[in-house]
């Protein structure tokens, strides 16, 4: 079995040395890497060149900035092995066996594997793992008998795709690529590849190194445009699970799933610091507070009825001034 290992990178020059590091150091040596630099105006570019001088599995490409869904279709199109892994280029592998791990739960369309979020300047050992795969079999059978049971144990499961390794032949027989452009685009993606898939693995065990809270990452940075792009995905899903004729069970799960994010973005506009752009967002939020109407969650069914009352934005007001109190507390 051989991995591909799909790294987009931009302005990562502090993060990318352990990134890269913490797979070089696999005890499994079947693997390649691809390094797409995507614009990046750091030295990001040079280490990457760097890496593919001294080591003939690494290969390192360059493109103009076009954001990562680009880049990650780049390095696909470059892939060569029996599975593609993607790997943030802030991110890292925890320990020295993780391709071993995932390759012993071959055979299958998707390979799903643990993780643990670790915020920057921390050590993983302190940090449970994330997965809630509790009383779920180690096999399915389907995508969606693996929804169920994940959507079951959380409702609120991460659309990631660093957490699965794909069949290339998976990928490609079923001919998916990423939007690029938009942020969000693994939200949009992930659940179809799942939907997609006739046979799911599971490991168990700690794999991924998630790091948080660094300054400058996609999550850290307050763009509008994200914002924006996160509610019409949102919007997409919903609409594109309704359209498949699921068991009403797993449709009712996604969009509860979907929605989450509504509210979540909802929270966040408080942060947005132009006036003018936070109003421009509330707007959207405004035009699609239909989606709040597929939350099964009791708490966001709250939000939902201050919604009605107050409108969205003193709303968001609330919301926002809830989650500074909750952070000075947690100081």
């Amino acid at each position: 079995m051989k991995f591909s290992i799909i790294i987009p990178v931009y302005n990562v020059e502090s993060y990318l040395p352990v990134c890269i590091d913490s797979i070089l150091r696999q005890t499994f040596s079947d693997y390649e890497i691809i390094l797409v630099d995507d614009g990046s105006t750091d030295k990001s570019p040079e280490l990457c060149d760097q890496y593919a001088a001294e080591y003939q599995n690494i290969q390192a490409c360059h493109q103009k900035n076009q954001g990562q869904a680009a880049a990650r279709n780049y390095g696909i199109s470059l892939a060569s092995g029996e599975y593609i892994l993607f790997v943030d280029s802030d991110d890292y592998f925890i320990g020295t066996d993780t391709l071993s791990k995932i390759a012993e739960c071959g055979g299958v369309d998707i390979i799903n594997f643990n993780w643990k979020e670790v915020p920057d300047g921390q050590a993983e050992g302190i940090y449970p793992l994330c997965g809630k795969y509790e009383g779920m079999p180690n096999h399915y059978k389907s995508g969606e008998e693996f929804l169920k049971d994940a959507l079951n144990n959380n409702h609120l499961f991460p659309w990631y795709l660093w957490f699965n390794a794909y069949s290339l032949e998976f990928w490609k027989k079923n001919k998916f690529q990423f939007i690029s452009g938009i942020k969000y685009e693994d939200v949009e993606l992930a659940y179809q590849l799942y939907l997609a898939a006739q046979s799911i693995n599971i490991c168990a065990s700690a794999v991924y190194g998630y790091r948080t809270d660094r300054k400058g990452s996609t999550v850290t940075q307050i763009r509008v445009k994200t914002y924006v792009d996160s509610i019409h995905v949102i919007e997409r899903n919903i609409k594109g699970v309704e359209s498949r004729g699921l068991p009403s069970d797993l449709e009712r799960a996604l969009c509860n799933n979907f929605s989450c994010l509504y509210y979540s973005q909802l929270i966040q506009s408080s942060r947005i610091e132009n006036k003018s752009d936070q109003k421009a967002f509330w707007n959207v939020l405004k035009e699609n507070k239909w989606i709040c109407n597929y939350t099964t969650e009791s708490r966001q069914s709250m939000v939902r009825n201050c919604i009605k009352v107050l409108g969205i934005p003193n709303t968001a007001r609330l919301l926002g001034l809830r989650r500074k109190f909750q952070g000075k507390e947690a100081k």
